[in-house]
């Protein structure tokens, strides 16, 4: 039994500092992602990609060396931490890229890059083309808007 209140204020404050005592404080709720927050991650991912349009080509041209006809379209989803990790990624191959190798390629060289700050963690998608004829792919946006796909476009 504590005697004084000096030691009473003293046994508050360890019970306090060990988490066992005082009132509960609520975790602050995520930040709002707002549009303006979205499209600047969004941008962040597309930036993050291009940089690395020769890995993605080094994957693509190791696949056409075992099937010439690949082209086509590959979506790009990602799961993105704040930090700007992908703590997931897929990616879906349109029906005339189909290629385990090529997918498996792409997901590792993706998962490998780093996208920027985002205020809270986030799905992307985006749509990459492939053709024989390009040196790189490059991401697409919709339409020239800069506005993100929100489903997979049909090949």
């Amino acid at each position: 039994m504590v005697r004084s209140w000096r030691g009473l204020l003293v046994w508050q404050f360890l019970m306090m500092a060990a988490g066992c005592g005082g009132p509960r404080r609520k975790a602050a709720p995520a930040p709002e992602l707002t549009e303006a927050a979205a499209l600047a991650a969004y941008h962040n991912v597309i930036g993050a990609i291009r940089s690395d349009r020769a890995g993605l080509g080094r994957c693509y041209k190791a696949s056409l060396k075992r099937r010439p006809e690949l082209q086509g379209r590959a979506v790009i989803k990602l799961d993105l931490e704040v930090g700007g990790r992908a703590r997931q990624v897929s990616v879906e191959l349109g029906p005339s890229l189909q290629d385990a190798g090529l997918r498996a390629c792409l997901e590792v060289t993706l998962a490998g890059l780093s996208y920027g700050q985002s205020p809270k963690p986030m799905k992307v998608e985006t749509p990459i083309f492939f053709r024989a004829d390009e040196d790189e792919p490059l991401p697409e946006t919709d339409g020239g808007t800069g506005q993100p796909w929100t489903r997979a476009p049909n090949d």
